[in-house]
């Protein structure tokens, strides 16, 4: 009995055991089924795409222009489809790494780095760079940038980048924002070089580039090297967007950048026959009324089987990329990965200029002396090319003197002699490294005479391996190639680097022998004051060592500059010119108070030069005030040179491309060292009349402010005429 109860009780217990795990595998197979639900409910609610991938995607759908904007309202970026290819570019995905883009007055391109800067904020967030050319231009653009993060939704992402919670420090500050993901925004100045010295970024965008100085105060050079310096960390997947509206021809820095790159023009079609094209002014066609005022413009097409109408309205259609509207590459880049970019106003779209207004904004630019600079950069978004005054070399090589080099004319009161320093070519044997010299006299009113000019490289000797004896070899390295080497030895004494060897050693030694003039009555004239040119920083230190040897006195080292500003005190402006410039400054020891360089205004004596060159011979000496005598023996070259400079209209100088300048640069040296001696001799006569003075009596002496009044320039050259008196031959 006892038994049976017994087993019945384990029957029992096995039967609830079995029944309790019926429902536990229920309940398992239940919630198990409840994960799968859920997890099928999330997949329902995410996104059937895989986002935007591109900048145009991105800000297609989130963008919205404020109130007060030329197109209020939600973004749409086909609306500037030039735009689509520049600002995909600085995408992740693109394989552009640099683009500069040169470009006309409200071509949007400021809006289109706005839309870069929010997408990496909001998508790829990682470090950007904004730069603006001023200070005054960066305070203006963070206040389009608060617009920017309100119309992205960009605002709610910011965050302060630091671990403490309980500090108040901010990711929302006027000149950085920090964004979630370990996205930043730093923003700042080219005119200020702390802004560009900070840690490493992947994109840089700069603005406006040609109204910011290209070279940094600080001395590290160009602010665009910098900024690639700072992107090197991210190496393939850096980005730099420069754009601006350019200057002139030859200073644009974008114009050079777009240079670089593979100068990408828009080609749209005709609506009229499909022919592809990018638009130029060339084509636009003016209409007036009958009093003479314009109409309407349209533009012609450029195919030589249609010409047909297009008007401005066609535009919508013609810049759509359904029209078959794309940039194509003009020019093979310097690297693939650089590519640039050329936007004229007419591109523009319908709504924001018309060719009609463009074509006044001409009428109205030939009207004023400037205007066609204006136009060029802000309508056409083209540097402006100035045509300048240049003297004809062949006229200036007819009014030569009858007289030969080393030869000193009547009139001639002193000399000069000046040195222009060449690193030559390695390229071009024919250009070795070399010193330029001309001798310059000068006399009464101004006028010149030039004495010498000569050209020394260095020696090559040649010296007998059995007496020992050197002699020169005057044909250069082709003849040194020629020599017989199991006879002789060929020393080569070349180069401007050393002071004491090479060209130097060779003017140096050439001055013993030949330093002096002789006038036909036998009155010597040796050079007064000697320049040497020390723009060059690498043969600059090679030049102060010359200036400073002992045997070479009355000799200094000269800068040129284009113009130089007289300081606010003690520095009396050139009123004939313009009271706020001087000729030159001379540049002291801080401690010996001893001249160590001059600066010379260049621009003001190629003024002076160009002017005195129109002055024609007479058949009579004296010649005319202002005259520039030449010896009859001096080669087409030296006129070329000495004319190889273009005179802008405000006053500038420019070399012209293709032509050397040695020329024309040592005669404004040697102007100016006339200059500098004279006041030097002026100054001397002052001193030896004033001490002349403890000799007379009382009521006859002048007082300094008399004697300076007296003895001036045109007295110096009165006293020199005296000095250099013709000599009478027995």
């Amino acid at each position: 009995m006892k038994q049976h109860e017994g087993g019945h009780a384990i029957e029992q217990l096995s039967y609830i055991n079995l029944m309790q795990g019926e429902k536990g595998l229920k309940a398992a197979e239940q919630e198990r089924q409840d994960d799968i639900d859920y997890l099928n409910e999330l997949v329902d609610q995410a996104p059937t795409d895989i986002g935007p991938r591109k900048v145009s995607e991105y800000i297609h759908e989130h963008r919205v222009m404020p109130p007060g904007t030329p197109l209020p309202g939600i973004v749409d970026i086909y609306r500037t489809p030039y735009l689509i290819e520049i600002i995909d570019n600085m995408s992740p995905s693109s394989p552009v790494q640099e683009q500069y883009i040169m470009k006309s007055v409200q071509s949007a391109l400021t809006w289109g780095a706005e839309c870069v800067i929010a997408a990496w904020a909001d998508l790829w967030p990682t470090k950007v760079l904004y730069l603006t050319a001023t200070d005054k231009a960066l305070k203006k653009w963070t206040k389009r940038l608060e617009a920017l993060l309100t119309s992205c939704g960009l605002r709610k992402k910011i965050t302060a980048d630091i671990a403490d919670k309980k500090t108040r420090t901010t990711g929302d500050k006027q000149l950085s924002k920090t964004f979630q993901g370990g996205g930043a925004l730093e923003m700042g100045s080219l005119q200020s070089p702390s802004d560009l010295a900070s840690d490493s970024i992947q994109v840089a965008i700069a603005d406006e580039i040609d109204r910011a100085p290209e070279q940094l105060k600080t001395g590290e050079g160009n602010f665009l090297q910098v900024l690639r310096g700072r992107l090197e960390a991210f190496l393939w997947k850096a980005k730099l967007m420069a754009f601006s509206t350019p200057t002139t021809w030859d200073a644009s820095l974008i114009w050079k950048q777009f240079k670089l790159g593979d100068q990408r023009e828009y080609f749209v079609p005709c609506p009229h026959c499909g022919h592809m094209f990018f638009m130029k002014f060339k084509m636009l066609q003016p209409e007036f009324d009958n009093k003479g005022f314009l109409d309407h413009v349209w533009l012609k097409c450029p195919s030589d089987t249609c010409g047909g109408k297009i008007l401005n309205s066609d535009k919508t259609y013609m810049l759509s990329q359904e029209s078959g509207a794309e940039w194509r590459p003009m020019a093979i880049p310097s690297a693939k990965h650089i590519r640039s970019y050329h936007i004229s106003k007419m591109m523009v779209p319908v709504g924001l200029a018309t060719w009609t207004n463009i074509y006044q904004e001409y009428l109205n630019a030939k009207k004023t002396p400037d205007g066609m600079r204006a136009f060029t950069n802000l309508q056409l978004g083209m540097p402006y090319k100035e045509t300048g005054i240049s003297p004809d070399h062949k006229k200036v090589m007819e009014q030569h003197g009858a007289y030969h080099s080393r030869e000193i004319s009547e009139g001639v009161l002193f000399l000069t002699c000046c040195l222009d320093v060449q690193q030559g070519s390695k390229k071009d044997p024919n250009k070795p490294p070399r010193l330029e010299m001309e001798v310059l006299g000068h006399g009464q009113e101004f006028r010149t005479w030039s004495i010498e000019y000569k050209v020394f490289t260095g020696r090559i000797w040649r010296i007998d391996k059995n007496t020992g004896e050197m002699e020169e070899i005057t044909g250069g390295a082709a003849e040194a190639e020629k020599t017989d080497k199991d006879k002789y030895e060929i020393q080569y004494d070349l180069g401007i680097d050393n002071p004491y060897k090479g060209a130097y050693s060779e003017f140096h030694d050439w001055a013993l022998k030949n330093f002096a003039y002789t006038r036909s009555d036998g009155l010597k004239f040796v050079p007064r004051i000697v320049f040497i040119d020390s723009g060059d920083p690498i043969t600059m230190q090679a030049v102060y060592a010359f200036c400073r040897r002992p045997e070479w006195k009355n000799t200094f080292p000269i800068k040129g500059r284009g113009a130089i500003k007289r300081k606010a005190k003690g520095e009396t402006g050139d009123e004939a010119d313009d009271n706020s410039m001087i000729k030159y400054r001379p540049h002291r020891d801080a401690i010996t108070r001893e001249i160590e360089f001059y600066n010379i205004s260049t621009w003001h004596y190629k003024a002076h030069l160009f002017n005195n060159l129109t002055v024609k011979r007479v058949p009579f000496d004296p010649q005319n005030p202002h005259f520039c005598d030449f010896p009859q023996d001096y080669s087409e070259t030296y006129f070329k040179q000495l004319t190889a400079n273009e005179k802008r209209t405000d006053g500038s100088f420019h070399d012209i491309p293709g032509q050397a300048c040695e020329a024309l640069d040592i005669r404004v040296y040697g102007l100016c060292a006339a200059d500098v001696w004279l006041a030097s001799r002026m100054i001397y006569y002052r001193k030896h009349m004033l001490a002349g003075q403890v000799r007379r009596p009382v009521h006859k002496r002048r007082s300094q402010f008399e004697i300076e009044q007296m003895i001036d320039f045109k007295y110096t050259l009165r006293m020199l005429e005296k000095e250099t008196a013709r000599l009478e031959v027995k």
